[in-house]
Formats: C-alpha cells, sequence, structure tokens
C-alpha cells in the first residue's frame, strides 16, 4: 500500500512559507507537507516533544468539523514514546483548546469529538533498543489488525536518542555482524515510510561540540552515526538508512523566570512552566543554503506559532 497523496500543510505559518518558497518553488499550495517526508527535530530539552504533539494534533484531526476548516490530515498517527514522558491528558487539553480555538464552543460534543480524535492515536512505549526495533518491525502487522481501516499518516518517535548509550555499549559487544537495535528500527521505518507513504517525524538530542561552541553555531552535530546527515561538514556520501527531508533545530529565546529555592512539588502546577519561548531554524534537503525559520510559545494551554491566523 503507497500513500501517494500529501497529507496536508504544517499549520505553521513560518514552516509553511518555507516549504512553499523551497520544495514548491513559490507555489501557493495548502500542501506543505509531503507523503514519505522525514523530519528531524533537534536542539536542547525545551520545546521538540511540544512541536511532534503540533505534527500529532495535526495528522488525527479532521480537514473540517460542523463545517470549520480545522485543516487536519485525517489520518491515524503512531507514538513511539521511547522516552515515556507523554502525557496523554496534557495532549488532550491542547488538542481541545486547538479546536476551540476555530470552534467556540461549550457544547460538551466537542469533548466527545475529541474523544474520538484520541483513538486515531496509538502509543508504544518500548524499554530497550531491541525493544524499539521489534516495536518498529511490527507495525505493519499491527496496522492490517488493528487498524486496518485507518492511514498511517504520521509515525512520531520521542526521542530517537533515549537508547543511545545502551545501543552504543551493545555495539561495542561480540554480535556477529548482527545490527545494532536502532539500525534495525531506522530500516523497519524505512520501510513502512516507503509501503505506507507515512511521514516519519522524530525528536532528537543537541549535543554541541567543543568546536561548536567556541564557533557559536545554532546547529548541532549529529552524533547519532546511523541517522542522516545531510547538512555541513559531515554530509553523508553514501545512501543513509532513513534520508531526512526536513531538519529543525531548536534554540531557547526565553525561559520563565522562577526562584531557584521554589520546590518541584510546586512547579508542578506552576503555569509558569510551560511559558517558553523557542526559535525553530529549519533546513530542507536539496536547498541547503535557504534557512528558514519560526518561533512559537508553550503554554499551559496551547502552543501558539507567531503569524498565525
Amino acid at each position: 500500500m503507497d500513500t501517494a497523496d500529501p497529507p496536508g500543510s504544517a499549520v505553521i505559518p513560518g514552516l509553511d512559507a518555507h516549504m512553499r518558497k523551497t520544495v514548491f518553488d513559490g507555489l501557493e499550495t495548502s500542501h506543505t507537507i509531503n507523503s514519505k517526508d522525514v523530519v528531524e527535530i533537534q536542539g536542547p530539552s525545551v520545546g521538540k516533544s511540544h512541536l511532534l504533539m503540533h505534527f500529532i494534533m495535526t495528522c488525527v484531526m479532521p480537514v473540517f468539523h460542523l463545517g470549520t476548516r480545522l485543516h487536519g490530515w485525517d489520518k491515524s498517527a503512531i507514538l513511539i514514546d521511547l522516552d515515556h514522558t507523554f502525557d496523554v491528558h496534557r495532549f488532550r487539553h491542547l488538542l481541545l483548546n486547538r479546536i476551540k480555538a476555530h470552534i467556540p464552543t461549550t457544547d460538551e460534543n466537542l469533548d466527545l469529538f475529541v474523544d474520538l480524535l484520541l483513538r486515531k492515536l496509538h502509543i508504544f512505549r518500548p524499554e530497550s533498543p531491541v525493544q524499539f526495533a521489534v516495536t518498529a518491525g511490527n507495525i505493519p502487522n499491527y496496522h492490517s489488525t488493528n487498524m486496518a481501516r485507518d492511514e498511517i499518516g504520521l509515525v512520531a518517535i520521542d526521542s530517537i536518542s533515549s537508547f543511545h548509550w545502551q545501543d552504543r555499549f551493545l555495539a561495542e559487544q561480540p554480535r556477529g555482524g548482527r545490527p545494532s537495535g536502532i539500525e534495525e528500527a531506522l530500516n523497519s521505518l524505512e520501510r513502512i515510510r516507503q509501503s505506507h507513504g507515512s511521514v516519519i517525524a522524530y525528536t532528537n538530542w543537541g549535543l554541541p561540540s567543543a568546536r561548536d561552541i567556541a564557533q557559536k553555531t545554532p546547529f548541532y552535530p549529529q552524533h547519532v552515526p546511523q541517522l542522516h546527515s545531510p547538512f555541513g561538514e559531515e554530509a553523508q556520501v553514501s545512501r543513509p538508512i532513513l534520508p531526512v527531508t526536513h531538519h529543525m533545530t531548536l534554540r531557547t529565546v526565553a525561559m520563565p523566570k522562577i526562584p531557584p529555592d521554589t520546590p518541584v512539588a510546586r512547579l508542578m502546577g506552576d503555569r509558569r512552566v510551560y511559558d517558553q519561548v523557542v526559535e525553530v531554524l529549519v533546513r530542507t534537503v536539496g536547498f541547503n543554503d535557504q534557512v528558514g525559520s519560526f518561533m512559537f510559545k508553550v503554554t499551559s494551554d496551547e502552543v501558539y506559532f507567531s503569524g498565525r491566523g
């Protein structure tokens, strides 16, 4: 099964503008994300998971609801939560508020509608590199037996670096030439991308080298050797397992000012924890000299992108 139709837009003004300028050569198209795109979201600890949440919400939301355009992809999404930090309750809260921004109502049917959308999100939580590989390899079988009528629009991984040190340790052990867990997982994800036409999006750590810090470059080197590095001096010549289409680098612009002696228990309910402003630099393979950018703010109630209409 090969889904060639583009799923839709990113619903991020600055990112969509970058896509139209580069990939679509200035064409005013409503579809800026292509089937089989691979998106890497790299940076420090702030913002990556919320940006990934935005893509998941966009994937499961319909194109229209109650006569109002929601700009969703109307597809199902699979999340491989390697960090075990995905908060379903927060995701539901953000999804509900995002829909309310388009359809202001207090109708309880909207809550029921959001719960129906949640059924389109399928979450897996592997606990080791081997389980990650097995989980990724089993997605086609899971799709055919549990969600055969649904189209997998997005496979999201948060974070693909979670088992990095475990995988490096296992790679140094005698294995008779067997591929590592992440290599097997990437091979499976590539097969899914080709057979199902799904968009693959994953978060990745941003680990600057001493040279990067000295040169004050805004970008991070690729520390996972199995992942694609299409930019800069470390650009790969050989064909990668999972070829990156778009790369997003996050950097924090503003953080909430919280006294250092604030108890952790109090922070759990503090709205200021979410008041973070993040800048994103976007690079697209084939257009390496054109760097796009957009900003977003994470609040307790929404992920707000600058320029959103």
